[in-house]
């Protein structure tokens, strides 16, 4: 039975670390992958079509109003979106189980995020 586990452990361990690697090597390539799609809105329930993200240089954060190392981050993230605007780059906090946006919009002006925010789903 152990050996069984054991075997079982190691096919489980195994076939992420080779996904892993074919990853890399296709990084490594220089092959771009898509970005999947995501289901985000904005603060008025507006559906925003991942699609209208393509062809930006993006910082996908996603976050909750509860999460300690989320807010932490905040000010590195409005430094990175302030010093690389510029050049195309776009930070996007996607909040996540965090409840409505009538909930979480004073959190954002209170935390002085700078960047875009929109509301995911909880499954994402």
């Amino acid at each position: 039975m152990k050996a069984l586990l054991l075997v079982a452990a190691t096919i489980a361990l195994a076939v992420p670390a080779a996904s892993m690697q074919s990853d890399k090597a296709a990084a490594a390539a220089g092959e771009l992958k898509p970005m999947p799609a995501l289901s985000l809105k904005d603060f008025d329930g507006k559906a925003i079509e991942s699609d209208k993200l393509k062809g930006s240089v993006l910082v996908l954060d996603f976050w909750a109003t509860w999460c300690g190392p989320c807010i932490a981050e905040i000010p590195a993230l409005n430094r990175l979106q302030e010093k690389y605007a510029a050049k195309g780059l776009k930070v996007i906090g996607v909040t996540i189980a965090s409840g409505e946006p009538k909930e979480v919009k004073p959190f954002i002006s209170g935390n002085k995020m700078k960047y875009t925010v929109l509301m995911g789903e909880d499954n994402q």
